[in-house]
């Protein structure tokens, strides 16, 4: 039997050795292939095609805090009030910056820039809501880079990422958004933005859907204000106990679980539903992983916003 050997030569194309991401060119008994390994300060991240562009959390994070600056956003870590998401296997404050790391080697990033003011008193009674932008990036090619919006309650730091399934703009028609983004539907559109990291991805489009994505963010905080107008229904109480899990809903006061059956005890408005989920998901959440954690946040999303509109 031949002997097989699995090496590497530096990749320097693809390597930005200032901040320990390093591409190395696989080779096959002492010939290149057409694969790379990723690491990242040392950690493992993957094997790719040679075409693949790593993109780093560094470099994505400074674009997103240079124009944040100029858009008075800054960004914010989430606020740990019971301890249990220090205590998540996903968890690790970045090195470089107010960001989050999701996935123990460093694959994943998760960072949050949230207006420098007050925001929005959405009861009349100081209840202020800040808007804000999400950047979630990844170097392990499990999802594309994406801009998300967000808002976060300054009485309780709760978090709420809209990820609400819009639909998504590729990095080509970033080129010219306005010519290739139309009236109506396609207004959502432009709500979630992602590109698949390739040679193409361009961190001035990048910067250019920060600000419309912070735009439909301070746009949402306004569908918040008529939530305290709203009762939650035996109807949404059983969408969010299907939605969110009865173990997930066992802490919330105003829904008694029980087996097969769920129960609306408690009259409540849904801007108090919202925010006892939101608590949950921002502090309390038992998810072993930040990509549970947002499936959970666009379920919510789907049930609260439903017939949402953005002028």
């Amino acid at each position: 039997m031949n002997n097989i050997k699995l090496d590497g030569i530096p990749n320097p194309e693809n390597t930005i050795e200032k901040h320990g991401l390093i591409s190395t060119t696989i080779t096959h008994n002492g010939i290149p292939t057409d694969k790379q390994a990723i690491t990242y300060k040392g950690n493992f991240i993957q094997v790719f095609s040679k075409g693949y562009k790593p993109v780093a959390h560094e470099d994505i994070f400074a674009a997103a805090k240079e124009v944040g600056e100029k858009l008075g956003i800054t960004p914010q870590l989430t606020k740990v009030n019971h301890g249990r998401l220090e205590r998540q296997r996903w968890y690790k404050t970045a090195d470089f910056g107010e960001a989050e790391l999701s996935t123990p080697n460093g694959g994943q990033m998760i960072a949050t820039f949230l207006d420098n003011n007050k925001g929005v008193d959405v009861t009349g009674e100081g209840d202020f809501v800040r808007a804000g932008v999400t950047i979630i990036g990844s170097i392990d090619g499990s999802k594309a880079t994406k801009i998300i919006p967000s808002t976060e309650r300054g009485f309780c730091f709760n978090r709420m990422y809209h990820l609400k399934n819009v639909g998504e703009i590729s990095n080509e028609s970033l080129v010219d958004l306005d010519k290739n983004i139309q009236q109506g539907e396609a207004q959502l559109q432009k709500m979630k933005v992602r590109w698949n990291h390739s040679k193409n991805f361009q961190i001035a489009d990048f910067k250019t859907a920060l600000e419309e994505c912070l735009n439909f963010s301070k746009n949402l905080i306004t569908q918040y204000q008529d939530f305290k107008n709203e009762k939650v229904t035996q109807a949404m109480a059983l969408e969010l106990n299907e939605a969110l899990g009865k173990r997930f809903m066992e802490e919330i006061s105003w829904v008694e679980s029980k087996k097969d059956e769920v129960k609306l005890v408690e009259s409540v408005d849904k801007w108090q539903a919202f925010n006892d989920i939101t608590r949950r998901l921002t502090h309390d959440d038992i998810s072993k992983s930040m990509d549970s954690i947002l499936q959970r946040y666009k379920k919510v999303d789907n049930i609260f916003l439903e017939k949402m509109v953005i002028a």
